[in-house]
């Protein structure tokens, strides 16, 4: 349990509270930190369980397992929403569970006359404040990358080394088979692939040195003497990479003298090749 948690305590006046909301900015709310929750904190929290802390408990923690939103057309799904069935807060949950939603469209639910008096502007302690914090909250997680557990994580992660070890293997394996055996293997094989997360070791490179080395090959590649293959797209600059002559992970120094500028074959063979230059 979240050492944040342990300290939670219920703001009275609002719909949501403040810390409540600010829990889910960090991680999705389990169901042993929600039930201490509501059984530690105010009387208020655990009146409003069902009616508004676990809903958007539920609403949050579905888009921090969801995958990253992709940006599309929203003009539908807002109109169908303000439209459509008269909105309380469970709409207004399950909208912001699909999608972003902007501050306009927001804005049209509050003075919308197919709104229950939640939203009502003009009515005393009125709760809609609460609501457009729990759209903004929504909004910063729609655009994160998909909320990975600790958890999870440990019982389904592998190094690159590994991915990379495995499916050499694989390849050697295949090649010795006959090509009936493997595409009897195509026939009952998964057209979906795994997906796996995977750690790596890196190195903080040195910019600078980055920057000199290119500056010196002036757009030719040092190994094959050609002109970079293509532009990059960001900044026209000819496109060449940087190796090391002795791999960083083997020791190597990040330095000027250890550099070399390479096009992308050449660095290619120079990792999976025999040319030395």
């Amino acid at each position: 349990m979240r050492s944040d948690i342990l300290s939670w305590k219920h703001f009275k006046g609002g719909s949501v509270a403040d810390p409540y909301l600010d829990l889910f900015k960090i991680a999705p709310v389990s169901d042993e930190e929600f039930r201490y929750l509501v059984n530690n904190s105010s009387e208020n929290v655990a009146r409003h369980e069902r009616s508004h802390y676990n809903p958007l408990r539920e609403c949050l923690n579905s888009i921090h397992y969801k995958s990253k939103y992709l940006e599309r057309s929203l003009t539908e799904i807002d109109n169908e929403f303000i439209n459509g069935a008269r909105v309380n807060i469970r709409e207004f949950l399950a909208r912001i569970k699909k999608a972003p939603m902007s501050k306009e469209t927001y804005r049209q639910l509050v003075y919308s006359n197919n709104t229950t008096a939640e939203f009502d502007e003009n009515k005393p302690n009125n709760k809609i404040d609460k609501y457009n914090e729990v759209r903004k909250v929504a909004n910063v997680l729609h655009g994160q990358d998909k909320f990975i557990s600790q958890e999870s994580l440990e019982s389904n992660i592998y190094s690159a080394k590994i991915i990379a070890d495995d499916l050499e293997e694989a390849i050697k394996k295949s090649r010795y088979d006959s090509p009936g055996v493997r595409k009897e293997r195509l026939k009952n094989s998964t057209k979906t692939p795994e997906k796996i997360y995977v750690t790596s070791v890196g190195y903080r490179r040195n910019a600078d040195v980055i920057i000199e080395a290119l500056d010196r090959a002036k757009g030719v590649c040092e190994c094959c003497h050609s002109k970079a293959p293509f532009v990059r797209k960001k900044d026209n600059s000819p496109y060449l990479e940087v190796h090391h002559k002795v791999m960083l992970s083997k020791g190597g120094e990040d330095t000027l003298e250890n550099a070399i500028v390479l096009c992308p074959n050449c660095h290619r063979e120079m990792h999976f090749g025999i040319k030395y230059c």
